[in-house]
């Protein structure tokens, strides 16, 4: 199974990016020492991964919405001759110039 931050075993994934971010603030409510500093930046990097796992995944699903629609359209047409621009058009795709 590919990780996404929705089927995380942690939980939601709103919810786990709280979390995080209560838990970095929390630490770094307590005394400033170069291990707190250490461990906060690898928190934050946590919670950035997190997002920009998730803004990257709802384009890749998109992506593949695009490319699933093509073909099935492919598949449900073997007995005709398709063009690029019909495949294109089922997918709302534009001719660039």
């Amino acid at each position: 199974m590919q990780y996404s931050p929705q089927n995380s075993p942690c939980g939601i994934a709103g919810d786990r990016l709280q979390s995080l971010f209560s838990f970095l603030i929390s630490v770094l409510e307590k005394n400033y020492t170069i291990g707190n500093f250490i461990y906060t930046s690898q928190l934050l990097s946590v919670i950035l991964s997190e997002v920009y796992l998730r803004e990257k995944g709802s384009e890749i699903d998109k992506q593949n919405q695009h490319l699933t629609k093509a073909i099935r359209y492919m598949y449900s047409k073997m007995d005709v001759v398709l063009t690029l621009e019909e495949i294109a058009a089922i997918c709302s795709f534009q001719k660039v110039t």
